[in-house]
C-alpha cells in the first residue's frame, strides 16, 4: 500500500470510529466475552463479525465492501475511485513529498516541528505537480503505476544516510514512472513526453524541439550533441558518462569518461577528492583544481570543501 492510501485509511477509520462512538447503541445485546459493546464476538466496536473497525463484512478497515483498504469502493487498491488501479500524479507527488521530507527531518536529532514538516511537504508536493501536470493533462505523458514504488524508495535512499555533500543517487528509478506517448519527429516540451529511446531535442536553425533518436556510445555526435548521460568527445564521437563504480577510460589529458562528480581511478569511476587530498590532475578534485603541479610532483586539491548540511535548519528544504 502506498503512503497516501495508508493515510487515507487512517483518516477514514478515525472518522468511522468517531461516528460509531457517538451514535452506536446496542449495549444490551453485547457479547460480554470480547470486551466491546457490540453484539458480535470479535473485539472491535462494530456489529459485524470481522475484526476491523468498520461495519461492512470485509476484513479491511474502510467502510466499503470491496475488500481493499483505500477508502473508495472500486476494489482496485488506489484511492481515486475510478477502478483502474492507476496512481494519479497527486498520489505520486504526495508519496514522494512525505518520504523525502520525513526522511530528511529524521536526520535532525531533534526532528522538525509539525509546521516545518508540513511546509516541506507542501513545497515538494506542489512543485512536483507543477512540473508534470501539463503533459499529463494533455495525454503526452502517462504514469506507470508499477514503477512508482521504486521511485518513492529512490527518494528515501537518497537521504536516508544523511549525506553532507552532493546527493549521490539522482533517483534514476523515477525515469520509468513517466512514460511518453509522442513518437519520433513530434513536437515536444520535455524528454518525458517522448516515447522510450527518444529525447526532446533542439534542431539547428529551429526554435522548436522534437522527439529525436539521439546518438549514444560510439556513435557520431549530432551537431555536437549526444543522448542524455552521454557526451561528445573531440573526435565527434559520443561516449557514455560513467557513474560511481562504472568502468571508465581516459578521453584526453584532462578528461575521462566519468560523470562530473567522479574521476577515473584504475579503470573505475571514483568519488572526486575533497580539498587537501593529494592529486595529479584537476579532474580528480571536487573543486576541479589541483594546486602545486608545476613542481613536477603530485599536487593538492585546492579550494574549500562544502559546508556540512544543517539538517535541523528546515529552511534549507523549504522554498
Amino acid at each position: 500500500m502506498n503512503a497516501m492510501c495508508l493515510r487515507s485509511v487512517l483518516r477514514h477509520s478515525f472518522l468511522v470510529f468517531c461516528l460509531c462512538s457517538v451514535g452506536c447503541g446496542g449495549v444490551g445485546d453485547d457479547d460480554t466475552t470480547d470486551g466491546d459493546a457490540d453484539s458480535d464476538a470479535d473485539s472491535d466496536s462494530d456489529s459485524d463479525a470481522d475484526s476491523d473497525s468498520d461495519s461492512d463484512s470485509d476484513s479491511d478497515s474502510d467502510s466499503d465492501s470491496d475488500g481493499d483498504a483505500d477508502g473508495d469502493a472500486d476494489g482496485d487498491g488506489d484511492g481515486d475511485g475510478d477502478g483502474d488501479g492507476d496512481v494519479s500524479l497527486e498520489e505520486l507527488c504526495d508519496d514522494i513529498a512525505h518520504v523525502l521530507c520525513e526522511t530528511v527531518a529524521g536526520c535532525c536529532d531533534g526532528g522538525w516541528s509539525p509546521e516545518e514538516l508540513t511546509a516541506c511537504i507542501d513545497t515538494f508536493f506542489f512543485g512536483c505537480q507543477a512540473n508534470m501536470s501539463g503533459p499529463i493533462n494533455l495525454g503526452t505523458v502517462v504514469i506507470d503505476s508499477e514503477a512508482v514504488p521504486g521511485c518513492v524508495e529512490a527518494f528515501r535512499a537518497m537521504w536516508v544516510d544523511c549525506p553532507d555533500g552532493d546527493v549521490r543517487d539522482d533517483a534514476v528509478a523515477c525515469d520509468a514512472v513517466f512514460v511518453g506517448t509522442l513518437g519520433e519527429g513530434a513536437g515536444c516540451e520535455n524528454d518525458e513526453e517522448c516515447e522510450e529511446g527518444l529525447e526532446c531535442a533542439w534542431v539547428p536553425n529551429d526554435d522548436e524541439r522534437f522527439c529525436l533518436d539521439m546518438p549514444t556510445d560510439g556513435q557520431p555526435c549530432e551537431n555536437g550533441n549526444c543522448a542524455e548521460d552521454h557526451q561528445c568527445d573531440r573526435t565527434g564521437i559520443c561516449y557514455r558518462l560513467g557513474r560511481l563504480d562504472d568502468e571508465c577510460h581516459a578521453i584526453d589529458e584532462w578528461n575521462d569518461s566519468c560523470d562530473w562528480r567522479y574521476f577515473c581511478l584504475d579503470g573505475t569511476c571514483a568519488d572526486d577528492y575533497p580539498s587537501g587530498h593529494e592529486c595529479t590532475s584537476g579532474n580528480q578534485c571536487l573543486n576541479g583544481w589541483c594546486d602545486g603541479l608545476d613542481g613536477g610532483g603530485p599536487g593538492v586539491c585546492a579550494g574549500d570543501n562544502p559546508e556540512p548540511r544543517d539538517y535541523c535548519d528546515a529552511g534549507n528544504f523549504i522554498e
